[in-house]
């Protein structure tokens, strides 16, 4: 893998990281739709910046002739779903459960990928995942804690979803991202996401909790929305034109390292030895998952795929 798209992938990873432990204040005052929307906005805004400064309209156009059906998929099925998915189910489970379950998306990506896309993964990817998975397990979870109990089995349920939806995202738009500009596409995607969320939000009756956001909620929200779902998502989407999807779904076992790191400083959670092994084992199955390129089955030597 080249150490550029490694780095655009760990910073997108270290952006969503932070996502944990602000969306738990956010969401004790406002609605996940409230908050998905002004993250969207504020995200949408940028891009949209971006893609005026570099002149890319009239790739617009060639993605809905070209494409349509994997822009309506993505942006108003699998994108939205996900966002609805992951942000109501944090509020039926623990955050512990959320980080946990939500990394089945890396095995989904794999299973497309081997289903849909003809690719053969070589061993040495299924055990980095797993060695990674375990790491990320000893990192998050805590002594004496009941994981995937009775009272959580919704939001268990709906946090498996997520991560089957988020996977699903990766592996499709690895595809539309290498035919199209990614910035183009993020944001077709997101505003899409829009039109479907918007209307809903009025149809709710809107949420009084806007009101009483403070100045710094509204800069948590800001950078939620311009770092972590505008610029992370277009990085995102950049390094998978050149990176497999199996392994660039790899880099999602950094994100709750961060919330760790985040929590400790912030919030003044212990940094135990259990903790230091989870993130010894995390980095080095990554290091195994993205040094092992995976091929085509009919023997093509490369290591990434063409639309």
């Amino acid at each position: 893998m080249d150490k550029r798209y490694g780095l655009l992938l760990f910073a997108a990873s270290v952006a969503w990281g932070s996502t944990f432990p602000l969306a738990k204040i956010l969401l004790e005052k406002i609605t996940p739709l409230t908050y998905i929307i002004i993250r969207l906005l504020f995200g949408i805004g940028v891009l949209f910046f971006i893609v005026a400064w570099r002149k890319s309209w009239r790739e617009f156009g060639r993605c809905w002739r070209q494409n349509p059906g994997t822009f309506l998929a993505l942006g108003l099925l699998i994108t939205p779903g996900s966002f609805l998915l992951e942000f109501y189910g944090i509020l039926y489970t623990t955050a512990v459960n959320q980080s946990i379950l939500i990394n089945v998306q890396a095995i989904v990506v794999v299973i497309i990928q081997v289903v849909f896309y003809k690719l053969h993964v070589r061993p040495m990817i299924w055990i980095g995942a797993l060695i990674a998975f375990t790491g990320v397990y000893l990192i998050i979870v805590r002594p004496g804690e009941i994981l995937f109990g009775i009272g959580t089995f919704l939001g268990d349920i709906l946090t498996i979803f997520t991560g089957i939806g988020w996977g699903t995202y990766t592996a499709v738009g690895e595809k539309a991202s290498r035919k199209f500009d990614p910035l183009v596409v993020i944001t077709v995607v997101f505003s899409c996401c829009l039109v479907i969320f918007i209307p809903l939000w009025i149809i709710l009756g809107g949420d009084a909790g806007l009101f009483l956001l403070n100045g710094g909620e509204w800069l948590m929200l800001a950078f939620l929305g311009t770092i972590c779902t505008g610029l992370a998502y277009w990085v995102w989407y950049e390094a998978c034109r050149s990176v497999p999807a199996e392994q660039v779904a790899m880099f999602v076992y950094v994100s709750p390292l961060v919330a760790i790191v985040i929590g400790v400083a912030w919030l003044g959670e212990p940094f135990t030895l259990t903790i230091a092994i989870g993130f010894a084992l995390m980095m080095v199955g990554l290091t195994l998952a993205e040094r092992r390129s995976s091929s085509r089955i009919k023997g093509e030597q490369n290591q990434t795929i063409n639309p």
